[in-house]
């Protein structure tokens, strides 16, 4: 740590005695001391940009909507908008589909002309810069198991239900991506669009819609990987509630008859588990940059918005 403060990473605190001997030395990694960002781009057009600092928080974010546009050039003209002026060590992006973590796109289904192209590229980003990258669910997944509703579990699995059935998933507190980077890739739901009249009884017919759909996958998910938990996430567990979780929990039970299953939970994060996913993921990849190859473990992330 004393070699961090020469370089202006760290921060001596006050020094403390713990009994007899010298007083102990204490330091705090210096906030901004490397210059992290995190873009998510989301299928249904909404693209993110935050800054991220060493202690976990979020900054300056700002958002621009390109759902009235194709996702390519759409997603890319706002990603370039917003990254424009801000010069970085370190950018984790996170968007829909199949994607390594060094940023070279497999498959992408809203925009399939990324397929084979790197985000370098795609994104003219700085050779020098630091880039991680990671499917939009999965930091979803990573923000509720170290903050929201899975915080304190190693095994668990985040479910998005939206256009389709997307998980992410967490075993032993880490990311579970696959050799294909293709894990927890679900069906499509063919569902209704969302824009529906909310009144009690289309809510009730969608969530029984959706229990449907959603117990026969999820009860395969639960007997191969036997997570401890299920979170519930995206548009068709905010719309479902309560309602959908209890009736997802009985549906499930019965495919599982052999066997207890894991808690159901709603998500606590909502629209904000994917950016706060991806602060955590750059707060790691950041803070592994300065110290050799070791990362640290990142602090809560927040999100400091300001009033418009």
């Amino acid at each position: 740590m004393r070699q961090l403060a020469a370089r202006g990473l760290a921060i001596p605190l006050p020094s403390f005695s713990e009994g007899p001997g010298r007083p102990g030395e204490r330091y705090a990694f210096a906030p901004r001391a490397t210059r992290m960002g995190c873009l998510v781009m989301e299928r249904v057009g909404i693209v993110t940009y935050g800054r991220v600092d060493l202690s976990s928080v979020v900054t300056a974010v700002r958002t621009i909507n390109v759902a009235d546009q194709d996702r390519d050039p759409g997603w890319r003209s706002a990603a370039l908008d917003l990254l424009t002026g801000e010069d970085l060590d370190v950018l984790v992006v996170a968007m829909p589909g199949l994607v390594t973590g060094e940023g070279d796109v497999v498959r992408v289904n809203a925009a399939p002309s990324w397929a084979g192209f790197n985000l370098r590229e795609l994104l003219n980003l700085d050779p020098t810069l630091q880039l991680g990258a990671e499917n939009h669910v999965n930091v979803a997944a990573l923000a509720e198991s170290r903050v929201g509703a899975g915080s304190g579990l190693g095994n668990q699995i985040y479910l998005h239900i939206a256009q389709g059935l997307k998980a992410g998933i967490v075993i032993d507190g880490e990311l579970l991506r696959g050799a294909s980077f293709a894990a927890g890739e679900g069906p499509n739901l063919a569902h209704p669009a969302w824009s529906f009249d909310p009144t009690e009884s289309n809510a009730a017919l969608l969530v029984d819609r959706l229990v449907g759909l959603v117990a026969a996958p999820l009860a395969q998910m639960i007997g191969t990987i036997d997570p401890e938990l299920i979170v519930l996430g995206g548009p068709g567990a905010d719309h479902g509630g309560p309602k959908l979780r209890k009736q997802l929990a009985a549906a499930v039970g019965a495919h599982l008859a052999a066997r207890a299953e894991p808690e159901i939970r709603l998500g606590e994060l909502g629209a904000e588990a994917a950016l706060l996913g991806a602060a955590i993921r750059a707060v790691e990849l950041g803070s592994a940059a300065i110290l050799d190859g070791e990362a640290v473990a990142p602090q809560p992330p927040t999100i400091e918005r300001t009033p418009s």
